[in-house]
């Protein structure tokens, strides 16, 4: 198998992030990622990224990588300990999770909260 090496960029603030992403496959990536252990606390915030789909609208968000005071927000309103803190910043880095993949995760962590 052919790797293809892409360059990452490091903005301040951001989990570092492939110069060119595809959205898709980022997605994939995190839902194979919650398959290895889906009773995991971090198994159970990234499985609510499935059914997300690109939208061209949302370009800049879908390829910029999240803020680490989103990734911060989404473990505080996952009620993470500290241990499964630093795994979840390890997972938005292994990933990569983009600003937009962290903004579905955010506002379905919150739906998800309102009906239980």
């Amino acid at each position: 198998m052919t790797r293809i090496l892409t360059k990452i960029v490091h903005e301040d603030g951001r989990v570092p992030f492939p110069e060119v992403a595809d959205f898709e496959q980022l997605t994939v990536k995190a839902l194979e990622v919650a398959e290895r252990d889906p009773s995991d606390a971090i198994a159970r915030i990234l499985v609510l990224l499935d059914g997300c789909v690109s939208l061209p609208s949302l370009y800049r968000e879908e390829s910029r990588g999240a803020t680490y005071r989103q990734c911060a927000y989404a473990a505080r309103l996952s009620d993470l300990s500290y241990k499964q803190r630093q795994a979840w910043y390890r997972a938005c880095e292994f990933v990569p999770l983009s600003q937009r993949l962290m903004g579905q995760l955010i506002k379905r962590i919150k739906e998800k909260g309102a009906t239980t």
